[in-house]
């Protein structure tokens, strides 16, 4: 689980990078608790959210490895592998 303050895409992305196929399986908004509500003025200077917000979106992000099915040379087909993958949203 995480924040999606801190970059649901980019945790994707290096996810699939080690060959996982991730995606996103749940999103909830949930009111700061105590650490965000105590950031929440630095969060806001620096345009992460917006003035007055007191809530964010936390995300559980699924990465499981998938069987790839061998080539006649014995190695991973490389297009089966990425054909496998969802394309699912990235935010």
């Amino acid at each position: 689980m995480q924040s999606a303050l801190s970059g649901v895409a980019a945790t994707l992305s290096r996810l699939r990078a080690q060959g996982l196929c991730a995606r996103v399986a749940v999103r909830k908004r949930v009111p700061f608790g105590p650490v965000m509500n105590g950031r929440a003025a630095w969060l806001e200077e620096r345009g992460l959210i917006l003035p007055g917000q007191r809530y964010e979106e936390l995300v559980v992000i699924r990465a499981e490895h998938l069987p790839v099915p061998a080539t006649t040379s014995g190695g991973p087909d490389p297009a089966v592998a990425v054909a496998a993958r969802p394309k699912d949203d990235l935010v």
